[in-house]
């Protein structure tokens, strides 16, 4: 019986958001306040949406832009490296991952988190990953999205769009009540993981 097991990365996996880390360490922190100040009306609108698009837009922008590519991977390793930490993962689902990866199960993990970190987390486990990807141009960070944010419909999407689904008995997701439920549709057996 051929399985393919999804799961949501920040708050299932990791016991915080991973984004926040990740511009922690890109970023100083006189930076990341003038940011928030300028930004301030976009937090407010997250708060009350938990949509975060619109300021993860801008959030990259102001902090990122005209970054190096070289730079940001590195960065980006150091956050995956971090992250492997027990301390930063939630050791329930964790162990359900790597039980999954063992039995040679498809793992993919499906995050809004950037490809800086989550790939070279997921290369260390032997998963696939499919994650919002910051955009370079000539080896410097244009500030902007590769595509869409990968939340809500949009993993289920990209989801769609780069797995035959049709090639599984049984599709296994592993996430958050509210921001995956678009991915729980994919499910023929869904574990819900309260942030």
């Amino acid at each position: 019986m051929k399985k393919l097991v999804l799961f949501d990365f920040d708050h299932t996996i990791t016991k915080k958001d991973s984004f926040g880390v990740f511009l922690r360490e890109s970023s100083s922190f006189s930076k990341r306040l003038l940011t928030s100040v300028r930004l301030f009306p976009w937090i407010i609108q997250y708060k009350l949406t938990r949509n975060g698009t619109e300021l993860k837009k801008k959030v990259l922008f102001h902090l990122l832009k005209g970054r190096s590519e070289g730079e940001l991977v590195t960065v980006g390793e150091k956050v995956a490296h971090f992250l492997q930490d027990g301390e930063q993962l939630k050791s329930e689902v964790f162990g359900a991952f790597l039980s999954h990866i063992q039995k040679g199960n498809e793992v993919i993990v499906v995050s809004g988190g950037l490809d800086l970190y989550i790939q070279p987390w997921c290369e260390k486990h032997g998963a696939k990953f499919i994650s919002t990807e910051l955009e370079f141009i000539d080896g410097v960070a244009t500030g902007k999205m590769k595509g869409e944010n990968c939340i809500r419909e949009e993993k289920k999407r990209r989801v769609e769009e780069e797995v035959d689904l049709s090639d599984y008995d049984e599709i296994i997701c592993f996430g958050n009540p509210g921001d995956d439920d678009a991915l729980f549709e994919l499910g023929t057996e869904v574990h819900k993981i309260n942030r």
